[in-house]
């Protein structure tokens, strides 16, 4: 049976990773984490780049929201928006949250970067 698409809420950084971890059951399943007593699998943070790893068959983006830090990571197809992200940009993520060796990741769906138009008088 195919599993409904999960909302992107949009939280802090920081009660993602104080949350408790809910692993999928099967491949496809979700998995969950319990924030302020809501099951999250997807998130959407603004945040900005702090350090960037860039090779052939991985790429990852470690993000500071303010309230704590956190790595996208992003696979084959997915590595050329790692090549036009710079340090310091601010961007915006919707991606899975998964546990991975005792760490929290974020897996990319969307990327986007985040202009300002300001004008200094």
């Amino acid at each position: 049976m195919i599993q409904p698409r999960q909302p992107a809420h949009k939280i802090w950084i920081n009660d993602l990773l104080n949350s408790s971890y809910l692993p999928g059951e099967g491949e496809f399943e979700p998995h969950f984490f319990i924030v302020h007593g809501k099951k999250i699998s997807r998130v959407n943070l603004i945040a900005t780049v702090i350090n960037k790893y860039e090779s052939d068959a991985y790429s990852y983006l470690d993000l500071d929201d303010g309230s704590g830090t956190l790595r996208a990571k992003f696979w084959a197809e997915d590595i050329k928006f790692v090549k036009k992200v710079n340090l310091g940009n601010l961007i915006l993520v919707v991606g899975k949250c998964r546990k991975f060796n005792n760490e929290i990741i974020t897996i990319k769906m969307i990327m986007s970067g985040i202009a300002f138009d300001i004008l200094f008088i």
